[in-house]
């Protein structure tokens, strides 16, 4: 038997909850390695577009 959460009128499993949890977790891992990572080849990759969010100073 699974799990069910009620969210609003509509019944979510946890089998939706992990995979929705576990997508937000690669999409953060993703924009943290392009916007502050020190290896050089990425950096270098993504450096117009760190210098043009104004978020993150690389130099």
């Amino acid at each position: 038997m699974m799990n069910r959460f009620m969210v609003g009128t509509a019944t979510v499993t946890t089998t939706v909850l992990i995979q929705v949890g576990l997508l937000l977790l690669l999409a953060a891992m993703v924009l943290f390695t392009i916007l502050f990572t020190p290896f050089p080849g990425i950096h270098d990759a993504f450096h117009e577009l760190r210098h043009s969010l104004y978020i993150v100073a690389c130099h």
